[in-house]
């Protein structure tokens, strides 16, 4: 059907471009089905639930002068929950949320 989107199981899919929005959010977030999305008047976006990881590699000074590498890995997961996922969200790119899992 033209214009019925749905998310994979390990996505979330956000709706832009509505009034319509939950909460504070200026959009809303569709987990576990679909929903029918007008092309023209909305935008939608996908983000990834699956857990994902970061590198980090940092160098530092210590207070006494010691130079320090830091290596870390850092595994997270996007909540669930439509207000987790919409803080998230809106934090993240407009393209295509996508992790190196």
């Amino acid at each position: 059907m033209f214009g019925y989107r749905v998310p994979a199981p390990d996505e979330a899919m956000l709706i832009s471009g509505s009034r319509r929005g939950m909460g504070a959010a200026p959009f809303r977030v569709v987990t576990g089905h679909g929903a029918f999305v007008l092309p023209v008047f909305r935008k939608t976006r996908f983000l990834t639930l699956a857990m994902c990881e970061a590198e980090v590699d940092e160098t530092c000074v210590t207070k006494q002068g010691i130079a320090l590498t830091v290596r870390a890995v850092i595994a997270f997961k996007v909540a669930t929950t439509w207000r987790a996922s919409s803080t998230r969200a809106s934090a993240s790119s407009p393209t295509r949320t996508r992790c190196r899992c």
